[in-house]
């Protein structure tokens, strides 16, 4: 029969290499299906109702920060459509225009176009649109230095003050994500799932609710990164349960056959009496068992479980594949000169007992 394999999945890459093709299944279906927020609840309630997201409490918490990220875009969205930006800074100009004998615009109209400029500049900040707010404020330097007695310097200063503030902050949250996406992948490379599925969470929120701060493309590259560290580890836990394995059924052939060897010596140097003669004849009756029950069947048994963790592994080179190869051939060969060795032990055996 082939061997039971029951426990060896558990706790192992392969779960993590699952639950990633669940939570990307889901959240596909929940980005598909939730164009608004009542679809988004109806979307929420199927999706964690399901059978195998109630039994997975960390893909359970994976589709909930994407859920709440979906919600989180669906309010940015909602509040953009009612109190839309008007799409150039300049437009606030569209409001200054000569109204005077002389042409010049009145202080009620520059006072417009400043509070509209300041709103532009500050809705820029607020979505990291660092290169647009710059412009914007380079507009209300112009506006500043053309009607200073309007525009006051001091208003001036604290639009630089805060343009600074907010690039420094940009800053410090790129930061944060660089070293998430450091944690995330260094605990996918090390098998800790649920450090970097804390991480991958925080990403996943940073990315909905500031798409500028974390663009799809390379929110997209992390979680490849991610992905990569997991097999990565997986192929080396895979690498190792076949050297084990291996290592293992070598052990036991080299034993089977040193007992053999042994018995062989006794029977030609020993007098059958002798208590060493006794122990090793003890300990070959128990090898010949041994080697007799490594047949054809067992021996099938033994291709297919290695076939099982060839598969694990995934190489693609191929080289693991014949190693393998090479090592069900020596295990042959080592069984075929013990049974060789068997049968001339038997001979001798039946020689010396028709001399006495």
């Amino acid at each position: 029969m082939r061997p039971a394999r029951s426990g060896r999945d558990m706790g192992r890459p392969t779960e993590s290499k699952h639950r990633e093709a669940l939570y990307q299944r889901f959240s596909s279906e929940i980005l598909r299906e939730s164009d608004n927020p009542v679809s988004l609840e109806a979307a929420a309630n199927r999706v964690l109702g399901h059978a195998e997201v109630a039994q997975d409490p960390e893909l359970a918490a994976m589709l909930r920060s994407c859920l709440d990220s979906r919600r989180s875009e669906l309010r940015a969205r909602q509040a953009e459509q009612e109190s839309p930006r008007p799409s150039h800074a300049i437009s606030a100009w569209d409001h200054v225009k000569p109204q005077t004998a002389r042409g010049t615009p009145t202080r009620e109209q520059l006072l417009s176009a400043f509070q509209r400029m300041r709103q532009d500049f500050d809705e820029r900040l607020l979505h990291f649109e660092l290169e647009a707010a710059r412009t914007a404020l380079e507009r209300i330097a112009g506006l500043q230095q053309r009607y200073p007695d309007v525009v006051s310097q001091a208003a001036l200063e604290r639009a630089r003050v805060d343009l600074a503030r907010t690039e420094q902050r940009f800053q410090s949250l790129q930061a944060e994500v660089d070293e998430l996406a450091k944690t995330a992948i260094e605990a996918a490379r090390g098998g800790d799932h649920a450090r970097a599925a804390l991480a991958l969470k925080r990403l996943s929120s940073i990315h909905a609710a500031r798409p500028r701060l974390l663009p799809e493309p390379r929110f997209q590259k992390i979680r490849e990164q991610i992905a990569a560290s997991g097999e990565a580890l997986e192929h080396r836990e895979a690498a190792k349960a076949l050297i084990a394995r291996e290592r293992a059924v070598a052990a036991e052939i080299r034993k089977l056959s040193e007992m053999v060897h042994t018995f062989h010596t006794a029977v030609r140097s020993l007098p059958h009496d002798d208590p060493r003669y006794r122990e090793a004849e003890a300990e070959y009756h128990q090898a010949v068992r041994q080697v007799r029950s490594h047949d054809a069947e067992w021996l099938a048994d033994l291709m297919l479980e290695l076939d099982d963790l060839l598969e694990d592994l995934h190489d693609p080179t191929g080289r693991a594949g014949d190693q393998v190869a090479r090592f069900l051939a020596s295990v042959r060969t080592a069984l075929t000169r013990m049974r060789q060795e068997i049968s001339a032990i038997g001979g001798e055996q039946a020689t010396q007992a028709q001399r006495h």
